[in-house]
């Protein structure tokens, strides 16, 4: 039962995201692993909700997504992918993917309580869902203030849904959720820029992201920022891809894993306005109401645990009126913009020479680039993203410096795989006079 309670949300996943794109790309089914994840976290809430077998939700789920699957996942032509890759460069990335999951389960290994946000949070309203029984709702109590009960339960609803069907509490279930998102967010990068440049460029750009150390130390902690940041990526990539029901898909679970995904779910909606509002391609407007349809099923459970469960938000309820006066003053603009060039410049650890080997790299390299290139959309998402972020630290009650310290690492790298991705679909290399991407365009990922 263990193993059937990894393998359905992957299946899951999967034939939701081949029968709503109608196309069966590698790249799809990596994101479907992890949003199947994501939609079998919310059958099991329902399940809890109802009083319902969760196996009975999940096969029905599966049922569903599965005759979708058939009926619609190969609508679509693939198309090969273009010419760049090699053999070497290819070695090269398995054996450095290699060795970043054996540093990936050593780091769990020697937490296996992950770091403070698992234990304490995650993992600790994981085990009221799984224990509590008719008292589930315990857990989310104004009493348990310090391990945020207003967080949305996306990750603690997957951990308790794996030791039901394992019948047991292990750590194995989150360490293995860490795994599939981090690993999983290396892969769309790669595929997802192999898909729309060129094989060499993919690689390049997960080699990038496998060279950044808080990307495999926030999966093994068991964080939900990993978790975030694949959902963010994802609504990016189906964005790029022409699959707005996807994009809104994705970015809602953001929304259901923490409450900064509500911020970057707003980043991914204003993006893609301001992108109609300039192309005036007003036709476009259908695209907007598709990522409303498939956002909606996700939020409606967003809004209901906000309503009915959680508790007021420690920052936002600690405001008290004061939202403009801060908004009004220079100093707080100066500390959050110290805050955000200290830890952007040190992010990791290693972000300066990360980012020289980014430009090196992007020089280096020579992907066809089409004359008339849009994919300047995820861009606009992480800038809003950013500048979201930095007007909550502006407008926060709590002292900025001490906000920023303890948090702004986190919130960086929610948006760093997905600025890697964008980065690695910048317009560098030789231009392809009259040529245009499209969702079955010139670049593939098989």
């Amino acid at each position: 039962m263990a193993i059937l309670g990894f393998l359905l949300p992957v299946a899951i996943g999967i034939f939701t995201t081949g029968a709503i794109t109608g196309s069966r790309r590698l790249v799809f089914a990596m994101a479907g692993c992890g949003i199947g994840f994501g939609i079998c976290s919310g059958t099991y809430f329902l399940s809890l909700l109802w009083g319902l077998p969760v196996v009975a939700l999940d096969l029905a789920a599966l049922a569903a997504a599965g005759l979708a699957w058939q009926r619609f996942g190969n609508r679509k032509r693939l198309t090969r992918a273009a010419a760049g890759g090699n053999r070497r460069m290819a070695i090269l990335f398995a054996v450095v993917a290699s060795a970043a999951a054996a540093a990936f389960w050593v780091l769990s290994l020697s937490r296996p309580h992950g770091h403070w946000d698992a234990w304490c949070i995650h993992n600790l309203h994981a085990r009221f869902l799984f224990r509590g029984g008719a008292h589930w709702r315990d857990g989310f109590t104004s009493l348990l203030e310090w391990s945020h009960p207003d967080y949305p339960p996306l990750i603690p609803a997957s951990v308790a849904r794996l030791w039901s069907y394992a019948g047991r509490e292990t750590q194995f279930a989150a360490e293995a959720l860490g795994f599939v998102f981090t690993f999983g967010t290396v892969g769309i990068v790669a595929a997802g820029v192999a898909m729309v440049r060129d094989r060499r460029r993919g690689m390049l750009a997960g080699l990038f992201l496998l060279s950044t150390p808080l990307l495999i130390n926030f999966g093994s902690w068991e964080c939900a920022d990993v978790p975030l940041a694949f959902f963010f990526l994802c609504a990016l990539l189906f964005s790029v891809a022409d699959e707005p029901v996807m994009a809104g898909i994705s970015a809602s679970l953001g929304a259901w894993t923490k409450n900064e995904g509500i911020l970057l779910l707003l980043a991914v909606v204003a993006a893609a306005m301001i992108a109609l509002a300039v192309e005036r391609a007003w036709s476009r407007l259908r695209e907007l109401l598709l990522m409303a349809a498939g956002a909606a099923p996700v939020l409606m459970l967003v809004f209901w645990f906000k309503r009915n469960l959680a508790p007021p938000n420690d920052l936002m309820s600690g405001q008290s009126g004061h939202t403009l006066e801060w908004l009004m003053d220079p100093s707080r603009y100066l500390q959050a913009a110290a805050g955000f060039i200290e830890h952007g410049l040190l992010f990791g650890g290693l972000a300066i020479p990360v980012v020289v080997a980014l430009v090196l790299c992007l020089l280096l390299d020579r992907a066809q680039v089409p004359a008339r290139d849009r994919t300047w959309k995820p861009a606009l998402a992480v800038t809003l993203a950013l500048a979201g972020d930095y007007l909550v630290y502006v407008t926060s009650y709590r002292p900025i410096p001490w906000l920023i310290s303890n948090s702004l690492d986190r919130i960086l790298m929610q948006i760093w795989p997905a600025a890697v991705f964008t980065a690695f679909l910048l317009p560098v290399g030789r231009l392809e006079p009259g040529h245009r991407w499209t969702s079955t365009g010139n670049a593939g990922d098989r």
